[in-house]
Parts: structure tokens; sequence; C-alpha cells
């Protein structure tokens, strides 16, 4: 439920959409993918929905900002835009997305996963709380 309008909203934010373009992807990204991408994984999802503090339910997300980086722009530095991109899209967030009423989005902390020698890549990421419910 929450994936999709989370895809939504960072599509649909100049910031993100500008250095990832659709380049986000639910789990991982595909093999091969261009860089800068981001990948979101759910951690905390309810099992039963409308049962939480006044019919919310609360989710809880890592977000994982990737570059390869390219010449002039550092790998580290790049993710770390993406991830101020992707706080800027979603910190305070309230409205309907894909169905879903989104009443708050608190990006808690960010953190640096760092570099991997062995696919070039860089990570930076945020985890998410969010308290919505299905839209009426």
């Amino acid at each position: 439920m929450i994936g999709p309008a989370i895809r939504a909203i960072l599509l649909a934010h100049p910031d993100v959409s500008s250095l990832v373009g659709d380049r986000v992807y639910p789990e991982m990204a595909p093999q091969g993918s261009d860089m800068p991408a981001v990948t979101y994984r759910i951690r905390r999802e309810p099992t039963s929905h409308q049962q939480g503090l006044q019919g919310f339910d609360r989710f809880d997300l890592e977000i994982d900002c990737w570059s390869r980086g390219r010449p002039g722009v550092a790998a580290y530095d790049e993710a770390q835009a993406v991830a101020d991109a992707v706080v800027g899209a979603l910190s305070g967030y309230r409205g309907i997305s894909q169905g879903v009423e989104l009443h708050s989005v608190i990006a808690e902390s960010s953190y640096d996963d760092g570099f991997d020698d062995e696919t070039g890549l860089h990570q930076v990421g945020v985890d998410v709380s969010i308290w919505a419910q299905r839209a009426q």
C-alpha cells in the first residue's frame, strides 16, 4: 500500500526527478541500472490496517540513495545530494498519493553506508516513518 505512494511522491518531486529521472525502485535496482538511483524497502508494515492511533497505520521505510559517480562528480557527493532531495520531498509531506492519505512523514535519520569497491557504488540511506491510511 505505501510503496507505490512513496514512489509517486518521489518521482513527482522536481529535486528528486532531476537527479534520478524515473529510477526509483522497490527493494533493489535492476542489474545494470543507470545511476544515480533510489531504492526503498518497507521494514514495518501493519498486518491489519486502520487499527492504529486514530485509525492511522505506521509504516517504517528504509530509502537508499545510490551513485556510481562520474567524471567531475564524486559518488559520495551525488548519493548525498539524492538523499538530501529525498528528505526534502518527504519531510513533512501531507496529502494523498496512489489512494493513500499520508498524515505524517518524518525523515528520522540519514546515514552513510559507504562505498563498495566491487560495484563502485556509494550508498546513503534515509530512515522514514509514516502515519497513513487508505484515502476515503
